[in-house]
């Protein structure tokens, strides 16, 4: 088995991130109100949603840019 390269360890670090900010963020980046749906059997309810701060869309959008640069380096390094 090979080690694992640094960049490979940079990117699960990266999406690791992504996972925790995921976690904590409101459910739509734009002011939404709370809506119900009824699709058949099911019923969704979503409750109301404020915006992402500028900090949280600044910190997705940093994190996403950094993890595409990890994909297509480590799928052209291969």
């Amino acid at each position: 088995m090979r080690e694992p390269q640094p960049a490979e360890a940079e990117l699960a670090w990266v999406r690791a991130d992504l996972a925790a900010l995921w976690r904590t963020l409101p459910w739509s980046v734009d002011p939404s109100p709370g809506r119900t749906d009824d699709i058949g059997w099911l019923r969704i309810e979503l409750v109301a949603s404020p915006a992402w701060t500028p900090e949280q869309q600044a910190e997705m959008e940093r994190l996403r840019a950094r993890e595409r640069e990890l994909v297509l380096w480590l799928g052209t390094a291969a």
